[in-house]
């Protein structure tokens, strides 16, 4: 062959060469998308799932409260699996709808200088993620040396440029403080923002159990939804909120006039839980009647003291549910005055009583409210238990006549003396009671455990009785549960429970 046909001839396999070289790396492209494709159904079934799928399993990995930014737990974590993952993290709104925000640590992280609003952009950006959706933010600025006001600016230009998504808003720390730690700075620019879809707003102190200073609650006047409102921390009472809409309210360590004030304003309110501080008013306190509250609950103030000087100035003709379980500045008069004036058929009662007073000092406020279903007792002295359970299970004259569910703590093993006079109450007839806890200190549990019996008689619609120990919380270190009429006696572990 001449040199010109050897070389055709060159070109001729060059060319099938390349030919085969193509349907080789075809082949290998083909083989390789096979074996990934086994490799997930075989060794990762779970990136064969279909995008919704995984979407979903991701929001039931948040946490039950707001995620907090940069920490390692649902969305953020979920951004350093796979690109895959990430990507889908990325584009599902649902998981970028709330955040927990420490303004303070955030800012740290990404300047040193106290007053930097850098951390803005970093919420912003991962907010925008939820494409539009309602937000439920908590806000938190805690204490710090660093005294300028000016620090707090960027929170507030915050707030405003989000407002229009808020629905639920937790702030903690964000307070305009006194002149004195106010000066040189500018006072913060509390001009009021618009908050169109607002429901739950929450503002608490940068330390627990402190006061709150001027927290400017007008800046939320434009919130034409909202209902819930918690202020956990004595300030100042303007008339600017919108008040007359709110139906549930949390207020600690308030004076006694500012919740009285508040009452009055916020006339739809239906569901309130106070802490009232002791104070003597400069002038007389004007009587407050509240027509549409229908749950009162009084807590201590930060030191412990239950002051319930407030019922001498309400009335609740609607109210269903009391709790002064935790009152221990109230007097037997003023109970009595208050259940009398406000003639409510109670139907849930939480109650701690002055030993100093005894049974017979607090019966007639109990038969005032006989409608009574879920009864919350606890009882510091065994005199007491002894008279209350005596007139509990009276057969004409039965305390408590509608009683359905008991819960009692008693600060000794007295079950055997409880458990009597139920049995004598059912005895009677007309018992309507389901089911009655006991609860006693801990170092009391173990004489418990020996101590239960079954019931020898036999009634299908008998109480249920749970004894545990605990501390008038209704924990569950330990529990023993009787049931009346099917005479079984078990002993629950909390794993079990």
């Amino acid at each position: 062959m001449s040199t010109a046909e050897l070389r055709a001839r060159l070109a001729e396999i060059d060319e099938e060469i390349s030919v085969h070289l193509d349907i080789l790396n075809s082949l290998q492209e083909d083989r390789n998308l096979v074996a990934a494709q086994l490799d997930a159904i075989t060794s990762y079934p779970i990136l064969t799932l279909p995008v919704e799928i995984v979407a979903e399993i991701f929001i039931h990995c948040l946490p039950t409260e707001n995620p907090k930014v940069m920490r390692l737990q649902a969305p953020f974590s979920l951004l350093k699996i796979c690109s895959r993952w990430r990507e889908i993290a990325l584009t599902t709104p649902k998981l970028w709808e709330a955040l927990d925000i420490n303004v303070v640590s955030l800012r740290s992280a990404l300047s040193s200088r106290p007053s930097s609003s850098r951390w803005v952009g970093v919420v912003e950006h991962c907010l925008r993620r939820a494409q539009g959706r309602p937000l439920s933010l908590t806000l938190r600025h805690p204490h710090e040396e660093y005294e300028a006001v000016t620090k707090y600016q960027p929170d507030l230009a915050f707030l405003r440029a989000i407002g229009r998504q808020l629905e639920d808003l937790e702030v903690f720390g964000l307070e305009q403080e006194d002149q004195a730690h106010s000066a040189p700075d500018a006072p913060l620019d509390f001009r009021p923002g618009s908050f169109p879809i607002l429901e739950r707003l929450v503002f608490g102190p940068a330390e627990p159990d402190t006061d709150l200073y001027n927290v400017w609650l007008e800046f939320f006047q434009d919130s034409p939804e909202l209902r819930e409102l918690t202020v956990l921390g004595a300030t100042e009472i303007k008339q600017g909120i919108p008040w007359h809409q709110l139906t549930t309210l949390t207020a600690r360590n308030f004076e006694l006039d500012q919740c009285l004030d508040v009452l009055r304003m916020a006339t739809d309110l239906k569901y309130c839980t106070m802490s009232i501080q002791f104070y003597e008013p400069a002038t007389a306190l004007q009587h407050v009647t509240h027509r549409e509250l229908q749950s009162l609950r009084l807590l201590p103030d930060w030191e412990g003291n239950g002051w319930g000087d407030i019922v001498d100035n309400i009335t609740l003709p609607s109210l269903k549910t009391l709790d002064i379980s935790n009152l221990n500045e109230l007097r037997p008069n003023q109970l009595e005055e208050f259940l009398s004036r406000s003639s409510a058929e109670i139907e849930s009662f939480k109650f701690g009583f002055d030993h100093v007073y005894g049974f017979p000092g607090w019966e007639n406020s109990f038969r005032l409210i006989p409608d009574t279903q879920d009864l919350h007792l606890i009882c510091r002295d065994l005199d007491f238990l002894t008279d209350f359970m005596e007139a509990f299970s009276e057969r004409d004259n039965r305390l408590f006549p509608e009683a359905r569910n008991m819960f009692l703590y008693i600060p000794g093993t007295r079950g055997n003396e409880v458990e009597s006079a139920l049995r004598a109450r059912r005895k009677g007839g007309d018992d309507k009671l389901k089911s009655a806890t006991m609860e006693w200190a801990p170092e009391d549990a173990e004489g418990v455990r020996s101590g239960i019996r079954t019931f020898p008689e036999s009634s299908a619609d008998g109480p249920k009785i749970v004894e545990q120990s605990g501390s008038g919380q209704q924990s569950q270190d330990s529990q023993v549960e009787v049931e009346l009429g099917q005479r079984k006696d078990t002993t629950k572990t909390p794993a079990e429970s």
